[in-house]
């Protein structure tokens, strides 16, 4: 009888340990309850591999041996041309990224934010670099000043005789308008992969002259894709990121880009606007109504020149489902 208790009691305590082990090595699915556990650390060009980017040194050296003068891009009337030189820059990540939509999100339509091409800046947008990669996916060009229907198109591309063109004979390039700041024009479950490249930046901030009429400040109200930095804009805008990403499919994740650094943030009354703290307090409310999605805050870790100091610096934010 002895021999048996203790047996039973060995028995009890092994399962204690391993139970205790495995919940200690898990990470916790519910609401977040520190703004912290949303911040991811990432490499400066972690990321760019999704956007079609290198660093400049990076690209130059690629150029080089190509046989390309760097910075000197060929003419914007030949959208073949442009992405010839897509193909021989972005050749790795073209591979990356057919693969990766094809086998590890398995993605059936693709969303684009914000992806007007500007051919005069020698930018094709991401839709139309990604579209020919993978031709049984839906991959769908959104910004504000896209046509809605063919007779709204002149506009738009009539202006781009080569990109009406191109869309034309691609049958999974669909182009929608849509305004960030309204209700998206697609339905629930829609995409399985959001991608918005600079949408989040704070690249163009209102200047105003100071009384003295000699200096000035830099006031930022707006990201680039036309958010107002305010908790209100980007908490519906999240909400409307959500509610089209397809909770169906997993692997289906949203990633939304744009620099930003804390530092020199001001809005019209000179309060420094922090943006990473904006992004917390949304995600700590979504999180309370989706605890079964992944919030992150993406930044990477830059040296400051004047304090020598470690500054976080905002890259973006990240969309998926607890794995």
């Amino acid at each position: 009888m002895f021999k048996l208790f203790s047996f039973l009691f060995y028995i009890t305590l092994i399962c204690s340990i391993f139970s205790f082990a495995f919940s200690a090595s898990t990470p916790s699915t519910t609401a977040a309850s520190t703004s912290e556990s949303f911040i991811t650390v990432i490499e400066e060009d972690q990321i760019l591999k999704f956007f079609f980017r290198y660093p400049e040194k990076v690209i130059a050296e690629k150029m080089k041996t190509i046989g390309m003068k760097p910075m000197l891009p060929p003419s914007p009337d030949s959208l073949k041309e442009l992405l010839d030189l897509n193909n021989k820059l972005f050749k790795d990540q073209n591979a990356f990224i057919k693969n990766f939509y094809e086998n590890t999100v398995k993605a059936k339509n693709i969303l684009y934010l914000g992806d007007y091409p500007d051919l005069k800046n020698y930018s094709l947008g991401l839709a139309i670099k990604t579209a020919p990669l993978l031709p049984q996916t839906n991959v769908y060009l959104s910004d504000i000043v896209c046509p809605i229907t063919k007779e709204e198109s002149k506009c738009f591309l009539d202006k781009f005789r080569t990109i009406k063109e191109y869309i034309e004979s691609h049958n999974n390039l669909k182009i929608v308008n849509s305004d960030h700041n309204k209700k998206l024009p697609f339905d629930d479950n829609s995409f399985d992969s959001i991608i918005m490249q600079a949408g989040l930046c704070f690249c163009s901030p209102t200047i105003e002259f100071k009384s003295d009429k000699k200096t000035f400040c830099s006031i930022y109200e707006h990201t680039c894709g036309g958010l107002a930095a305010t908790k209100e804009s980007y908490k519906r805008f999240s909400e409307e990121i959500v509610r089209i990403l397809n909770k169906k499919n997993k692997n289906a994740f949203a990633l939304l880009e744009g620099l930003a650094s804390n530092s020199n943030m001001h809005d019209r009354s000179g309060k420094i606007i922090n943006n990473i703290s904006l992004w917390e307090s949304v995600f700590l409310d979504l999180k309370k109504e989706y605890p079964f999605l992944k919030f992150e805050i993406l930044v990477f870790k830059l040296k400051n020149l004047k304090t020598e100091q470690i500054d976080t610096i905002f890259k973006g934010v990240r969309i998926g489902f607890n794995q």
